[in-house]
C-alpha cells in the first residue's frame, strides 16, 4: 500500500537520479534491479528495504538521510 512517507522518499529518490544524471535503466543496473522496480519505488508505489535504500544511496552518492528526509538538502 501506497504511504504519503513512500511518496515522499520516491520523489526525493527520483531528484537524486536526476542530479546522478541517470536514468532508470542505469540506476537499475547499477543497484541489480529493474527499472520498473526503480520507477515503482520512485512512484512510491513500491516500500523501499533497508539494504535496497543502502544499495541506492552509494549508487547515486548520497546519504540514506537525504533520500529519508532527516536532513533536508533538496
Amino acid at each position: 500500500m501506497r504511504s504519503d512517507f513512500d511518496v515522499l522518499v520516491g520523489n526525493r529518490l527520483r531528484k537524486a537520479r536526476f542530479r546522478a544524471k541517470l536514468t532508470p535503466a542505469e540506476l537499475a543496473k547499477m543497484v541489480g534491479s529493474d527499472e520498473a522496480e526503480i520507477e515503482s519505488w520512485e512512484t512510491g508505489s513500491s516500500v523501499i528495504y533497508l539494504n535496497e535504500l543502502v544499495v541506492l544511496c552509494k549508487a547515486l552518492n548520497v546519504t540514506p538521510h537525504i533520500l529519508l528526509g532527516w536532513h533536508d538538502a533538496e
